[in-house]
């Protein structure tokens, strides 16, 4: 029969495992109740951000934020929408993004058949219709970022002009 010998920590250690046990169990709850209280969009930061952390690609992180901007933009985006400035600027700014996505088309259709595309309307008309839903979204993305870019400046504007 062989007697088992019983390894037990000095009470110094045990007291300074358990304070760290404590310490990290505090840190991870309060991250639970932070992440409980956060939006939709909040969310997909924080998802962009781990992403940004640990990929090697970014095509990912900038979906997650373009989304994310265009969730909490929406409201401002209505809200313009409903004035009839706000309705004639949008439409000016989207009438400014189709003429692009139309000579875009004419110069796709003059370079894969060589014939300008006043000569084939059918096509010029096609290629308009598969070009201008993608830079309706490609140029309301910039746009969306662009705008996060000015809004530091903005707020700093704001505090120089404040009494």
């Amino acid at each position: 029969m062989t007697a088992t010998k019983i390894i037990t920590m000095p009470a110094a250690l045990q007291v300074i495992l358990s304070s760290v046990k404590g310490f990290y169990q505090k840190r991870i709850s309060g991250l639970g109740q932070k992440l409980t209280v956060l939006t939709f969009a909040q969310y997909l930061y924080v998802l962009a951000g781990l992403i940004a952390i640990f990929a090697d690609s970014f095509s990912w992180v900038v979906v997650l934020t373009v989304l994310a901007l265009t969730i909490e933009l929406l409201p401002i985006f209505e809200r313009i929408w409903h004035s009839l400035v706000g309705k004639a600027v949008l439409l000016l700014f989207y009438a400014l993004v189709a003429n692009f996505a139309l000579s875009w088309a004419a110069g796709v259709v003059n370079d894969v058949i060589g014939v300008s595309a006043t000569n084939v309307a059918y096509t010029h008309n096609l290629a308009i219709l598969l070009y201008i839903p993608v830079w309706f979204v490609f140029i309301t993305a910039l746009v969306i970022l662009a705008a996060q870019l000015l809004v530091p400046f903005y707020l700093i504007l704001a505090l120089m002009l404040a009494p």
